[in-house]
């Protein structure tokens, strides 16, 4: 069920482990006509349960000024192969 919170994506559940998606529509939107995606994970930022803050970032231009800004933040309990693969950013943009 998707909830009216204009940030909140979902929630992705493998086994025990929680991770809890949260993007914009228009940080979507950018996100899907990047040409490249930076992929970044934190660690000492994020308290118990949570085990990472990995965020996906790509540049921006505005007029004259390109930045790069995070477009998707996801708060995980778990740093498995099969955690990032069933968080999946892809089904998730238009």
């Amino acid at each position: 069920m998707r909830s009216t919170n204009p940030i909140y994506r979902g929630t992705v559940t493998v086994k025990d482990r929680r991770h809890v998606i949260l993007a914009t529509d228009t940080q979507l939107e950018l996100l899907s006509k990047a040409k490249t995606w930076y992929l970044d994970g934190t660690f000492k930022v994020v308290k118990a349960p949570i085990t990472q803050l990995f965020s996906i970032h790509a540049f921006v231009k505005y007029e004259d000024v390109v930045k790069q800004l995070p477009m998707c933040f996801v708060l995980m309990t778990g740093r498995k192969r099969r955690d990032y693969k069933k968080v999946n950013i892809l089904s998730r943009i238009g």
